[in-house]
């Protein structure tokens, strides 16, 4: 496989942005009191966001990358 060809770049870097959103945001989600139990949630809240927004930022990215012009 060709290095203009692989996805990895695109797969990776959509992995690690979307890590970090749904990081930063389930950590806001909890500190700006939208999660009802309290501010300790953030705790609970920003692994799942992270692991969310890896997911999906993997699935962008490698849509990004197949969509590309050749």
């Amino acid at each position: 496989m060709s290095p203009e060809r692989s996805p990895w770049v695109a797969v990776l870097l959509g992995a690690v942005i979307g890590a970090l959103l749904g990081v930063v945001g389930a950590t806001l989600w909890a500190y700006l009191g939208l999660e009802t139990e309290s501010a300790d949630a953030a705790v609970v809240m920003a692994p799942f966001g992270g692991a969310i927004g890896l997911i999906l930022g993997t699935a962008v990215g490698f849509i990004i990358w197949a969509l590309r012009p050749l």
